[in-house]
């Protein structure tokens, strides 16, 4: 009986664990970041009936300036592989990371492009 008691117990507490990861999925779901920009949220907040000076502080309040920011982002795999070329020309000819950089630059446009992209 003690094994079928430890065993309830232990199913109880994932089943508590359980409830707690999807009550927190739910609220980062709640707030996640909107995919509107700055402006669409202002008027909609405008819509609400708020005065248009409160409405921009409610949507910096509770966005930021720049709502959807997480969508505008450096992909991770350019920055990687042009930073590879780069510290593969620093191997190949022993030369400072500016150099390599500069090198790496005029070798490759297309990564160097890519790695500029914000």
């Amino acid at each position: 009986m003690n094994k079928l008691n430890a065993l309830e117990d232990r199913a109880l507490e994932l089943k508590d664990r359980v409830d707690v990861l999807n009550k927190t999925l739910a609220d980062r779901a709640q707030h996640a970041p909107p995919s509107q920009d700055f402006d669409a949220l202002v008027a909609a907040e405008i819509a609400k009936g708020c005065p248009p000076p409160v409405a921009g502080q409610r949507v910096m309040l509770n966005y930021g300036t720049r709502p959807d920011a997480s969508r505008v982002s450096k992909s991770a795999s350019a920055t990687a592989d042009f930073m590879a070329e780069v510290d593969a020309t620093m191997i190949a000819k022993r030369c400072s990371r500016t150099e390599a950089l500069t090198e790496a630059r005029k070798r490759n446009p297309e990564l160097f492009a890519k790695f500029q992209e914000v």
